[in-house]
């Protein structure tokens, strides 16, 4: 029952960074249209749909966008994405401070 209990919430995990790689897409497109970061992720088009996401944070002077989780037992956790502002392209990362790294996609683990 251990190993369900943690795939189940790797898989809500997944879930949250697939909305953090959807929303990264619509920044980047919102700050290449006007040369800068959104005062708030709706403005970028960013609209929280999930149950599983209690809310999304922009820190435009540190390249960030935090999202925070809202189930068990991973609440109040945060996904963290920081933006590389290295031209031509625009990569970004992910990690978490509070989640613990099993629970994360391999893309969002430290190395």
């Amino acid at each position: 029952l251990p190993a369900y209990n943690n795939y189940t919430v790797r898989e809500k995990m997944q879930a949250v960074a697939t909305v953090g790689d959807q929303a990264t897409q619509l920044l980047d497109a919102y700050i290449l249209q006007h040369g800068r970061w959104p005062l708030d992720p709706s403005a970028a088009g960013i609209v929280i749909s999930s149950a599983l996401i209690a809310g999304i944070e922009l820190r435009p002077s540190s390249g960030q966008m935090v999202i925070t989780t809202a189930f068990h037992p991973l609440e109040k956790q945060t996904l963290v994405f920081v933006r590389d502002d290295k031209p031509p392209s625009f990569a970004w990362r992910c990690g978490s401070k509070g989640a613990a790294e099993k629970y994360l996609h391999s893309r969002c683990r430290h190395p």
